[in-house]
């Protein structure tokens, strides 16, 4: 499993939709991938509006900064699941933070403009990873 260096987000609230708004403007809307073999921008513009809908979206906006994190990192070894739906394929990938929280992305690759973009539509984690002793 891949290893981050990037924790989760301490902020709630407002406040905490203020900075994942901040990180997405000094990206530009979009961060670049090479999950799936070659190198593709991930657009982060449904990212806010596709979490507000979700449950939980405090817990799920605190992990941003690590999901950043693993979008840049990610190979395609590292996918746990491809799911293809009406909307698109769907692609799931996982991984786990410096204290040991497991962190999953939902990226999704959606038809715009006769053009295939992926899009970050989901982050989610908090769940400690076991740790083997002995």
């Amino acid at each position: 499993m891949l290893k981050l260096k990037t924790g989760i987000l301490t902020e709630k609230g407002k406040s905490l939709e203020q900075v994942v708004g901040q990180y997405i403007d000094k990206l530009n809307g979009k961060i670049l991938f090479r999950g799936l073999g070659k190198k593709r921008p991930v657009f982060l513009s449904k990212y806010i509006e596709a979490t507000k809908n979700r449950t939980d979206p405090t817990r799920r906006l605190r992990c941003f900064p690590a999901a950043l994190e693993m979008i840049k990192k990610v190979k395609e070894h590292d996918l746990i699941a491809k799911k293809r739906t009406h909307l698109g394929v769907s692609y799931e990938f996982q991984a786990s933070t410096k204290d040991g929280t497991i962190v999953k992305v939902h990226i999704r690759e959606e038809v715009v403009e006769n053009n295939r973009r992926l899009f970050l539509i989901s982050t989610f984690g908090g769940r400690r990873e076991i740790k083997n002793e002995g």
